[in-house]
């Protein structure tokens, strides 16, 4: 069985990632992780062990945290491949999306969080929410409970963030409800703080070739070429149907959607929304991204769900924008959170796609 640290040193060996002292440290508390799987595996492979202590722990969950582009995931994911056990790995957003569609299904039954825990526990002792973000009240008010339950229940959540525990859902509404949910973490993850001075997408991958901007009389040409390039079979001008809702765009294939931003962006949509979209296009293009403004919050949140999903889909992103991505939103609430979004852009529409960290 390997572990953490020989898929690091590998990694490294291979030119994947840079040694550096910082996720050295990081790789040793995913080493003790593992080492604490592997006594309770071994305890419970041995049937007058099964009611030792060893074989009955819950194993303190992982809450790594840091700037944008430091490789947590790639480095958690570390973890994740080592060990052979009931597990799981999924995004954040798709998390929460699925967990609301389960309470939907339990209204009316006794303790349907318990009850949801209990059936998640079930499938996985470990659990990787990738870039865990709090932005929504709904997410906020459900997950104090959940969290509990599903470490009642005996499962390991390890998982990357960009923000400290003590920031999450910071000037939300009706924050004193989520405080619960931050002690929770503090008090049962280990928190590690990663930060290193290099952001590897951009050490990856420094030419913009996908990003078009600004906007002039020829980006529709440039888009219009692009999208016949990549594009596979009949190409479509109607409404496309989504999850039984209806989303205006510009043009749509069987491998490839174009859409403008403000189609995309500007209407209610949910993770959902944008999770059936990546499911079923090799290929995006948003057109017309504007410089955002502190009161463009609801579509500033849903330009971050989108980017977000498409790069947890591997989806190849093509964009025109009205400046360069570091400029796209100045300031305002989510700035924060939009950094994450910017990184992820850079690496999008640089040659060569998606390389998940």
């Amino acid at each position: 069985m390997t572990d953490p640290k020989i898929l690091y040193q590998n990694a490294i060996k291979s030119g994947e990632l840079l040694a550096d002292p910082e996720q050295a440290k990081l790789i040793n508390a995913l080493q003790k992780k593992h080492a604490l799987f592997t006594e309770k595996m071994n305890a419970q492979s041995h049937w007058w062990l099964r009611l030792s202590k060893k074989a009955r722990q819950t194993i303190p969950g992982l809450y790594i945290w840091g700037e944008v582009g430091l490789g947590k995931t790639h480095l958690l994911n570390f973890l994740y491949q080592s060990l052979p056990i009931k597990k799981k790995k999924i995004h954040f957003h798709a998390f929460m999306n699925d967990v609301h569609q389960a309470l939907f299904r339990l209204q009316g039954k006794k303790n349907p969080i318990k009850q949801l825990s209990e059936a998640i526990a079930r499938e996985a002792q470990l659990l990787f929410l990738d870039e865990f973000v709090i932005n929504d009240i709904a997410d906020a008010m459900v997950l104090a409970g959940l969290l509990e339950n599903l470490m009642a229940s005996g499962v390991c959540i390890i998982t990357s963030s960009n923000t400290a525990p003590s920031n999450l859902y910071k000037d939300g509404f009706q924050r004193k409800k989520f405080l619960p949910s931050i002690e929770l973490i503090e008090k049962n993850m280990d928190v590690i703080e990663v930060t290193i001075d290099r952001d590897y997408r951009r050490l990856k991958k420094d030419s913009l070739i996908r990003y078009l901007t600004p906007i002039h009389n020829q980006t529709a040409q440039e888009l219009s070429h692009c999208y016949n390039t990549i594009s596979e079979g009949h190409t479509y001008h109607d409404p496309l149907s989504i999850v039984g809702r209806e989303v205006p765009n510009i043009r749509y294939s069987k491998s490839t959607l174009w859409a403008s931003c403000e189609q995309l962006c500007s209407p209610p949509r949910c993770s959902r929304d944008y999770l059936s979209i990546a499911e079923r296009f090799k290929h995006v293009i948003i057109s017309g991204v504007p410089v955002f403004q502190t009161n463009d919050t609801n579509m500033v949140a849903r330009f971050i769900k989108l980017i977000d999903v498409l790069y947890d889909q591997d989806v190849e992103l093509f964009i025109s924008a009205e400046k360069d991505v570091d400029d796209l939103y100045p300031k305002g609430k989510l700035k924060e959170n939009f950094k994450r979004t910017q990184s992820r852009i850079i690496e999008m529409t640089a040659k060569g796609g998606v390389t998940p960290l």
